[in-house]
């Protein structure tokens, strides 16, 4: 009897170590992007899984990220669920043990408390480009652009067109416009125009604010996750920043009754055609 226990317990141990072992693979395969801090998922494929299967996916998040789940009780678990399935773009839970999990239209966030700020200061700038004008100038990999309801999507080339600011060309814009396309009083702009991310000290007035302010809070305003900052394109110029690609152009660069001339910027997809 005390041997057919012993042996149903080996069993039960075995099956348990297969189950974890199966679901940190699962998790592994899922992994978007990683840092020491923080864990990257796609959202669309968490929504695919059942919330048992969510239930054990998070858990595996928090061991990789050495998050102590003394503190992450039932509650806290359902309070993430509750993020990943329900409707609730942009969004962030600042759990016990200094988890806080952050969701955006496409991706589930995990990291460890105040590794946001670090993570921010430290990434890598992605590679800067001189932009052609007028002409298509291809990008680095690593850029996004955000395009509700769609969310942040790669970009790979910046295509510009120089055009009459005439009330045609104007209302015709305004019908079809995209997040990540834009148009621009070209008189405004010094040349030469930059494509570049995120430096210590960037400020810019966007459009329809009541002033500058630090680009930080301007994507802390507009509920951009830390760990995408980094990727967002900022088009500058001599006197600094004209857009933040999919977001907001600056007020100096704004379209008015006096404009003659008009820049065209269109983002694109790897073999997106330019516009019109």
């Amino acid at each position: 009897m005390v041997d057919a226990l012993l042996h149903l317990g080996r069993i039960a141990e075995e099956a348990g170590g297969t189950l974890e072992m199966d679901i940190a693979a699962a998790l592994q395969t899922l992994i978007l992007a990683r840092t020491d801090n923080s864990i990257t998922l796609p959202l669309e494929l968490l929504q695919s899984k059942t919330r048992t299967e969510l239930a054990q996916i998070m858990r595996a998040a928090m061991d990789l990220l050495q998050i102590p789940q003394q503190q992450i009780g039932f509650r806290q678990i359902a309070a993430i669920l509750n993020l990943i399935l329900e409707n609730n773009d942009h969004k962030t839970l600042q759990l016990p043990a200094g988890l806080i999990v952050e969701r955006t239209s496409t991706l589930l966030i995990f990291r460890r408390q105040d590794s946001s700020r670090l993570e921010t200061e430290s990434a890598p700038p992605l590679p800067p480009a001189a932009i052609s004008l007028p002409g298509r100038t291809n990008l680095a990999p690593g850029y996004i652009c955000f395009d509700p309801p769609d969310g942040e999507k790669p970009i790979s080339a910046v295509d510009t067109q120089l055009l009459d600011g005439t009330a045609e060309i104007l209302d015709s814009f305004r019908k079809t416009k995209k997040n990540c396309e834009e148009i621009l009083d070209y008189d405004t702009i010094r040349e030469p125009l930059l494509l570049r991310t995120w430096q210590a000290g960037d400020r810019f007035w966007p459009l329809g604010a009541a002033g500058d302010k630090t680009l930080g809070d301007f994507f802390t305003d507009v509920k951009i996750p830390a760990a995408l900052r980094r990727r967002i394109p900022l088009l500058c110029d001599q006197t600094g920043i004209l857009w933040v690609l999919g977001l907001r152009i600056a007020h100096r660069a704004r379209i008015t009754p006096q404009t003659t001339r008009i820049l065209r910027l269109t983002s694109l997809q790897s073999g997106e055609p330019a516009g019109m």
